[in-house]
């Protein structure tokens, strides 16, 4: 560049450095000779701040609130066979055994080991367990009675429980059992069962022994004791129940060697598959993925999905959390007005002072920087200082609506854990209030409220100094005198 062209340019920078000093200048000798009127708009901001950021507080209480809902609820449903006649595969025969007449149902389109694999390869699924039953007797093993009286030949059936892992079968998962003893069973299996702790003890079976099932035929099938588990939930005395339908009767196998025992062409898969997912709220996008699945068929299956759970626990978050949109937006809105009115009635009562301004050649650009820089400063104070007392009224804000509310309803309705087990673990309940209650101020809401306190106080000072751009500089000088 030529030489007089650079010194321009140079001329002109510091020249625009200048007047934002100046402009730096005239507003922080205003803010502190101007006390008592700052200290008005210092309140006000003081106040919005509050709101705002106890406001953005509970919002993002309520976020992480359901974030940890969501993962500690989990989310679950059932695919199960269809025994009815709208299954195409559905068979009724009519069977007579000891002089008695029954009615055998089955179908010969069962969920298969395969179907698990692929629903488990399913993103957002946590885990999947297929388990079908059957009865049968062990030679040897002397079962415990139930309070229903049986015939000698059914008093020491059992039932048998095949699940591709245990770890994940639902009666371990929920609490209902726990294994003491041993090894859970795995999906390579065979040949291996667990056995409760009073049938061990009463037939004085350990871990590694062998016992004996007859399967239908009446051959004996050896299978390996590898586990010894406990139930974990106390029958009440007058419950009617017979000694089959006892858990301490129970057996845990895996499929292959329920399938020994049965011997029965129909019977190859899985009656019932549990998944598991991680997030509730991905429950229907899973489903819809699970019936596009090779080997699922929509006429021989059917999904049970229930989540009532997550939608009751989460309602009343998302209602609080629509609450404090609205509340947010009141809060911006009457905000505006009221800092537009107290600009308005400030900057009119500073005619004389925009005068003298206009008289030495400042312009009406650099008069108004001038103005909103001073309301940012103290802007900048009072929104710092909001945080001290923003986390007390968000507690407060908590306490009233999600604490008094939300847990109530979580509490009557159950969660997920309990419906599994009959209501025996309510820990769930604790651990989302607990939760709950750590209410923090994240760097983001900070940042939010300055941005939105910034933007409030641009707004108020765009409004509040329309007359000062729509006056002529000698109408402003005229008003002086």
């Amino acid at each position: 560049l030529h030489p007089r062209v650079r010194r321009q340019r140079q001329m002109c920078i510091r020249d625009r450095k200048g007047v934002l000093m100046m402009i730096w200048k005239r507003a922080i000798r205003y803010v502190a000779r101007k006390r008592s009127k700052c200290l008005l708009i210092f309140m006000i901001l003081f106040i919005i701040g509050v709101f705002i950021l106890s406001t953005l507080t509970v919002k993002r209480t309520l976020r992480v609130s359901e974030e940890h809902l969501r993962e500690s609820l989990g989310g679950s449903f059932e695919i199960n066979v269809k025994y009815s006649k709208d299954n195409p595969y559905y068979h009724e025969e009519e069977v007579e055994e000891n002089g008695a007449k029954d009615i055998l149902m089955y179908s010969t389109k069962q969920l298969s080991s395969d179907l698990i694999k692929r629903i488990e390869e399913i993103e957002g699924v946590k885990f999947c367990n297929g388990t079908t039953e059957t009865l049968c007797q062990v030679e040897g093993i002397q079962s415990i009675q139930g309070t229903i009286a049986l015939d000698e030949e059914f008093k020491n059936l059992k039932k048998m429980v095949a699940t591709n892992d245990s770890k994940t079968n639902e009666d371990f998962i929920s609490g209902k059992v726990k294994l003491i003893k041993g090894r859970p069973l795995t999906s390579k299996e065979q040949g291996a069962v667990l056995l409760s702790r009073e049938i061990a003890e009463l037939n004085r079976v350990n871990v590694d022994d062998k016992i004996m099932i007859l399967d239908n035929s009446g051959k004996s099938v050896p299978v390996t004791v590898v586990g010894i588990f406990e139930p974990q939930i106390d029958e009440k005395a007058l419950d009617m129940v017979t000694a089959y339908d006892k858990l301490q009767n129970r057996i845990y196998t895996d499929l292959k060697t329920l399938l020994n025992v049965e011997k029965q062409d129909y019977i190859y898969g899985y009656d019932k598959i549990l998944v598991t997912i991680k997030d509730p709220a991905c429950l229907e996008k899973i489903i819809k993925k699970i019936k596009k699945l090779e080997g699922f068929d929509n006429k021989a299956f059917e999904v049970n999905a229930n989540n009532e759970t997550y939608q009751t626990t989460i309602s009343s978050l998302k209602k609080i959390d629509t609450i404090t949109d609205i509340l947010l937006w009141i809060c911006i809105g009457i905000s505006i007005v009221i800092l537009t009115l107290v600009l308005t009635m400030w900057n009119r009562e500073r005619i004389h002072e925009t005068g003298v301004y206009l008289a030495l050649g400042i312009k009406k650009r650099q008069i108004i920087s001038q103005y909103l820089l001073e309301v940012l400063l103290i802007g900048s104070v009072a929104f710092s200082i909001a945080y001290l007392p923003s986390k007390a009224v968000a507690e407060e804000f908590i306490e009233y609506t999600v604490t008094n509310e939300k847990v109530d309803e979580v509490s009557e309705e159950g969660l997920y854990l309990e419906s599994l087990n009959d209501g025996t673990l309510d820990h769930a309940d604790s651990e989302f209030t607990e939760y709950e209650a750590q209410i923090k101020i994240g760097v983001v809401e900070i940042i939010k409220l300055f941005l939105i306190g910034l933007s409030l106080i641009g707004i108020s000072i765009s409004f509040s100094t329309l007359y000062i751009l729509k006056m002529r500089p000698r109408e402003i000088l005229s008003k002086m005198c």
